[in-house]
């Protein structure tokens, strides 16, 4: 992943002349919305080493650097919320008070700094602090409330068995909820419930014995990224990530925690002996 990003930051820079529209993607032939959480993916690989792995080194303060580069181009705003909604169950599982004090400061300098672009017209040459700023300020969300609200409609028409999974126009509702409402009514929501459930209880398992879990309990963490970004831009049948996490979470949430001592065959306890 550092090679691919390493090559996409010098591919972006010097081939692109500025960040339009088609150079949001970089390399990547995926929608920019998309690139902008491969980039998330190496932040999180990145912290999960250092805060969890207790792995040190410079390569990952350049991952994180090379996985920020492509939020930033890609202007995407989930990445960016699942990214502040990570960092913050990640405080909650270290629970240092001195890693709660960077996270509170870096959070109001970048809100500060934000709105200082936003109000003297400097966000205007940034597509990302332009987007961002929209989103914070103006509670501008590309139009995603028309088509939440459209879904919310397709779903009350027909609230048993659900309706269309596309509308018209080809768009859907932006939302995994709604998407499953208005494409298969209660009926499905029920039957995602049931689903979901058991992808929350092993969630939380794998956050409650994190430290256990080592390398694997990154999923978890994929699967919370995925969950957001089905939630603000994804659908019913085109959410991959999300259910691919979601099933593995699953899988994980199976393991038993068993440390069992091997001892002797003799009375005394003693690990030495026949065994």
């Amino acid at each position: 992943m550092l090679i691919i990003f390493g090559i996409n930051f010098l591919y972006t820079n010097f081939i692109f002349e500025s960040y339009t529209s088609n150079g949001r993607s970089g390399i990547f032939r995926s929608y920019y919305i998309l690139v902008g959480h491969y980039g998330l993916s190496l932040v999180i690989i990145s912290l999960y080493n250092y805060l969890f792995l207790k792995n040190k080194g410079y390569v990952y303060v350049l991952g994180i650097l090379l996985g920020l580069f492509p939020i930033y181009v890609s202007a995407a705003r989930s990445p960016v919320l699942a990214l502040l909604v990570i960092l913050f169950i990640f405080l909650i599982l270290i629970n240092k008070r001195k890693y709660w004090i960077y996270f509170f400061i870096t959070i109001s300098i970048f809100f500060i700094l934000l709105f200082i672009a936003y109000r003297s017209g400097f966000g205007e040459n940034s597509m990302f602090l332009k987007r961002i700023n929209a989103a914070v300020f103006e509670r501008n969300a590309s139009g995603r409330s028309y088509y939440l609200n459209k879904g919310i409609d397709t779903f009350l028409s027909n609230p048993v068995s659900g309706g269309n999974a596309l509308f018209p126009d080809g768009m859907y509702s932006h939302n995994l909820f709604v998407d499953i409402l208005m494409s298969t009514g209660l009926l499905g929501m029920v039957l995602f419930i049931i689903y979901f459930k058991f992808v929350a209880q092993s969630f939380f398992k794998i956050l409650k014995h994190i430290n256990q879990y080592k390398e694997s309990g990154i999923i978890a963490f994929f699967f919370l990224q995925y969950f957001i970004l089905a939630q603000t831009s994804g659908n019913l049948y085109s959410s991959f990530e999300c259910w691919y996490f979601g099933a593995v979470v699953i899988g994980l949430g199976y393991i038993n925690f068993t440390n069992e001592e091997i001892k002797s065959n003799d009375s005394r306890g003693n690990t030495a002996g026949n065994h």
